[in-house]
């Protein structure tokens, strides 16, 4: 493609930041779960691990059926997947609905974090392909941000159910334009055919699995904060679900910066290595002051917002170099 198609990158973009919605749509909402359905911590534990268990037990076999049948029918997938379990959600009375519907959930979340960089790719000119992947990589923060915004003015005119079928009407809509813009995605890679033995042969590099242990890493510290400070706000401090959800969303939202701040920083030449390291220990200082009882309020608060700083762009680019060697090694 000799020029970038940006209706078709925004498209593919909001694509993803509408499955983050669906990580930010629980924290600020379980406080009231809670309240409804008489969930313990744990219960309500399990209501969100759910989410990001199936995306880390299935995001290999997904990468699979997203290289046979090709990105663009894949994440139309996770769209439908969402969906479905988005209403699921909103008509559960118990634990094992939301439960069911959480795995939906996953399910079409990493069918779509796995499928649209390379739809994002074919609607990109080479020479902005850097620039378009680092856009990109704010759409987790940002939705997840911005529907933990949103759920503070939702909340309570229209209920965490009312709230959650809105984001399944924007999911649609998301969808339609998905559907719209399918030919400036034509430059997608042709479905490829996997062995067995070329999935193995990945798996036994030891580079992806580190680069699985960094990202372990910060998903434990920042869905830690992300998830629960909300009801940490409300549940200890008295804090209103307003208050709460407010807070988590400046928290969450704080990544995006830290996204851009780590691409500029690429571009400036800083070496990947230096930049992955002072990330983890700003992230594990912050996390220390979180959990530290010895701290004051305030002192947590800004540790919290802190903690979701750190730039994760460079930990992408690796992911992304490593695949591609990936996929070199099993052509040949």
């Amino acid at each position: 493609m000799s020029r970038t198609h940006w209706p078709a990158v925004w498209v593919a973009i909001g694509v993803g930041i509408i499955a983050a919605a669906y990580v930010g749509k629980l924290p600020p909402a379980i406080p009231l779960l809670r309240e409804e359905f008489h969930l313990s911590l744990v219960a309500a534990g399990w209501v969100n691990s759910t989410f990001n268990t199936l995306a880390v037990a299935s995001a290999v076999f997904v990468g699979v059926l997203a290289g046979r049948y090709g990105a663009l029918r894949c994440c139309g997938a996770g769209l439908v997947a969402l969906m479905l379990g988005g209403l699921l959600g909103a008509a559960a009375h118990g634990a094992t609905t939301l439960l069911a519907s959480r795995i939906l959930e996953g399910a079409g979340f990493i069918a779509i974090a796995v499928s649209v960089p390379t739809l994002i790719v074919a609607a990109s000119a080479p020479r902005e392909r850097s620039l378009t992947l680092g856009l990109w990589s704010i759409y987790l923060p940002l939705g997840a941000s911005v529907t933990m915004l949103a759920s503070t003015f939702a909340l309570l005119p229209i209920g965490w159910r009312g709230f959650w079928l809105a984001i399944v009407l924007a999911t649609l809509a998301a969808a339609a334009a998905l559907w719209n813009s399918r030919s400036s995605y034509r430059a997608a890679p042709a479905p490829a055919t996997h062995t067995l033995s070329s999935i193995v042969r990945g798996l036994r590099q030891p580079g992806p699995w580190w680069l699985a242990l960094a990202f372990g890493c910060y998903t434990l510290m920042f869905y830690a904060v992300a998830v629960w400070l909300p009801t940490f706000l409300v549940q200890e401090r008295g804090a209103t679900v307003t208050r709460a959800a407010l807070l988590g969303a400046l928290a969450v939202g704080l990544n995006c910066g830290g996204n851009l701040l780590g691409s500029w920083l690429l571009h400036r030449a800083l070496p990947r290595g230096h930049l992955i390291s002072i990330a983890f220990i700003a992230m594990a200082a912050c996390a220390c002051g979180v959990f530290s009882t010895a701290l004051p309020d305030t002192a947590r608060s800004t540790c919290s917002s802190a903690a979701s700083f750190p730039p994760r762009r460079s930990r992408a680019g690796r992911c992304m170099r490593a695949t591609r060697a990936r996929s070199a090694a099993s052509r040949a």
